[in-house]
């Protein structure tokens, strides 16, 4: 199957990509469990639900109705790689 990227929290997450995929139609490793490296979007506390935000980053949310991907192992602000869980889910 096909699964395309997204950057709206409304959307089910199925997994994080492990790296850039470049160009339309190329092919990346998706991390469907465990733990994986994050890119903050925003400051991020440990313990933190983790949703997508816009260009790739992760974003904190307690919003009800959001996707999460997983939850903050390590404290980040903006830009900031971190370590976080990989258990898809939602608020």
């Amino acid at each position: 199957g096909v699964l395309h990227a997204t950057t709206t929290s409304e959307t089910t997450i199925l997994g994080v990509a492990q790296e850039d995929v470049g160009a339309a139609g190329g092919t990346i490793s998706v991390r469907i469990a465990g733990t994986s490296r994050y890119v903050a979007g925003g400051t991020i506390h440990i313990g933190d639900k983790l949703t997508c935000g816009a260009a790739g980053v992760v974003i904190a949310t307690t919003t009800t109705g959001h996707s999460t991907i997983g939850q903050s192992l390590q404290e980040a602000v903006s830009g900031d790689v971190f370590a976080g869980t990989v258990c898809p889910g939602s608020v």
